[in-house]
C-alpha cells in the first residue's frame, strides 16, 4: 500500500511534524516518493524511501506528498511517481482501480488516469467535492485514499477503508496514512473532506 502525507495552513509547517508524516507514509511506500506545493514548478519525485532532510526543507504553506509502493508498472520509473499533476491540479492516490480500461486509455497508471479524470470533471464545472465524489463512483475500487491539491489552492480528501489521519496542530493541519500525533483522527469515510 502506498502512503500519503500533506499539510495545509497559511504558514510553513513544523519541519519535524512534516518529516514524521512523510516518514510514516514511507513505511507504506518504499519504492519512491514525491510532493507538490502551490508553486507550479514545485514537483519533486525521487526513487527510494523518503529523505527526511529534503522534507525538512519544505516551507510551503500547502504540501501534498506521496510514498509509492509499486503495484502497477516499473517501480524504477520516476515518471510513475506521485503526486500526479493535471491541468493545475495534483492528485495522490492509494489503492487499485479495477476498471481503468473503461475509464480511458491515455494514462500509464490508474493514478494518472484518476488525476486526468479529476481535471476533466473540474473543467466541466464540478466543485472539488463533487469531482471527488464522481471520481470515486466512476472508478471501481474496493479501498482507497485520495488527496487532491486543487487548483484553488486547497487540499481535498476522500477515503474508503485505507487510513488517512487528520492532525490539527497550532500551525496547521497535517494528513498522513499513519497516526503521527495522539490527536490524529481518521477522516470520515465515503465522502469528500476539505482539509482544514
Amino acid at each position: 500500500m502506498c502512503g500519503i502525507f500533506a499539510y495545509e495552513s497559511s504558514t510553513p509547517p513544523d519541519p519535524e511534524l512534516l518529516v514524521e508524516a512523510a516518514v510514516s507514509a514511507s513505511v507504506r511506500g518504499p519504492h519512491g516518493y514525491g510532493w507538490v506545493t502551490r508553486s507550479p514548478d514545485s514537483a519533486h519525485h525521487e526513487l527510494g524511501p523518503v529523505d527526511p532532510g529534503k522534507v525538512r526543507e519544505l516551507t510551503a504553506a500547502v504540501v501534498l506528498g506521496h510514498a509509492r509502493l509499486a503495484t502497477v508498472g516499473d517501480w524504477q520509473d520516476v515518471a510513475q511517481l506521485q503526486p500526479i499533476t493535471a491541468a493545475g491540479h495534483a492528485l495522490a492516490h492509494n489503492g487499485v482501480v479495477h476498471n481503468s480500461a473503461a475509464l480511458g486509455s491515455h494514462a500509464d497508471t490508474d493514478s494518472m488516469l484518476l488525476a486526468h479524470l479529476y481535471a476533466t470533471l473540474r473543467a466541466a464545472g464540478h466543485t472539488p467535492p463533487d469531482a471527488l465524489t464522481r471520481l470515486t463512483k466512476a472508478a471501481s475500487q474496493q479501498a482507497w485514499a485520495i488527496v487532491v491539491l486543487d487548483a484553488d489552492g486547497h487540499l481535498y480528501a476522500h477515503r474508503r477503508y485505507h487510513p488517512l489521519y487528520r492532525h490539527r496542530e497550532a500551525d496547521g493541519v497535517y494528513l498522513s496514512s499513519q497516526p503521527i500525533t495522539p490527536s490524529g483522527q481518521l477522516i470520515p469515510e465515503d465522502r469528500p473532506v476539505l482539509v482544514q
